[in-house]
């Protein structure tokens, strides 16, 4: 999974979006990683409707630009990935938490993804 998001994130147009909170993003992230501010789960109407929207606005009109996103443990990534999908958007990829190896492993020794 992990080289699949790589050769993604080669592509000049390739976004990372790291689904969590403000503060848990600035406590650590994976550089270039664009926050789809979210609260934590477990998620509302109105949250996921406000989580549409902001994918909306910053994946664009390019139904095949490829997208990578991460949030702590899954869950919101999750969620994420599912909406995307449903907005027509074929080519994304969820890593899913950076809690879990092997994001963690990452992330604690400052990798790029």
């Amino acid at each position: 999974m992990l080289e699949q998001a790589r050769a993604m994130l080669r592509q000049p147009d390739a976004l990372l979006l790291d689904i969590r909170t403000p503060d848990e993003h600035a406590y650590v992230h994976f550089g270039g990683a664009i926050l789809v501010p979210t609260p934590l789960p477990p998620l509302n109407q109105y949250h996921i409707r406000r989580l549409r929207r902001r994918l909306a606005n910053i994946a664009g009109e390019d139904l095949h630009r490829p997208i990578v996103i991460y949030c702590k443990k899954g869950i919101r990534s999750r969620k994420a990935a599912e909406l995307l999908h449903q907005m027509g958007y074929d080519n994304v990829l969820d890593l899913g938490g950076i809690m879990n190896e092997p994001l963690l492993g990452l992330i604690h020794r400052n990798e790029p993804l």
